[in-house]
């Protein structure tokens, strides 16, 4: 994905509050998502103007023409990028405080401590 300008991101099915990881990893990446699913997907998106929300075009021939568009235009793509100097929305900071902390060490905790009841 880091080699692409653009990322293909569809969700298996597109229902609110249902953003997985076709989002996340190639905002993660670098690369810009298109993106089809959850219709609230701006709730959860890291910066402002990060993806590319493929229901607001009118088919994928009117996707793929701004895509090529933005291909051509280098600071309208780069707009797209910048949310990485700006920083992370008030709204996902939100998002990443209600989130458990160490979610990692929480799952390790919890295997070593299955394991000593074993």
């Amino acid at each position: 994905m880091a080699t692409h300008r653009f990322t293909l991101a569809f969700e298996n099915s597109i229902a609110p509050d249902c953003v997985s990881d076709k989002f996340f990893d190639p905002l993660i990446a670098g690369s810009v998502p298109a993106y089809l699913g959850s219709p609230d997907v701006a709730e959860f998106a890291p910066g402002e103007h990060c993806y590319l929300n493929v229901a607001d075009f009118a088919g994928p021939a009117d996707l793929a023409s701004y895509l090529n568009h933005l291909d051509q235009h280098e600071d309208e793509y780069q707009s797209l990028l910048a949310w990485k100097q700006a920083g992370l929305t008030r709204r996902f900071d939100a998002l990443i405080a209600q989130a458990a902390p160490r979610p990692l060490c929480r799952v390790a905790e919890l295997v070593a401590e299955r394991r000593s009841r074993s």
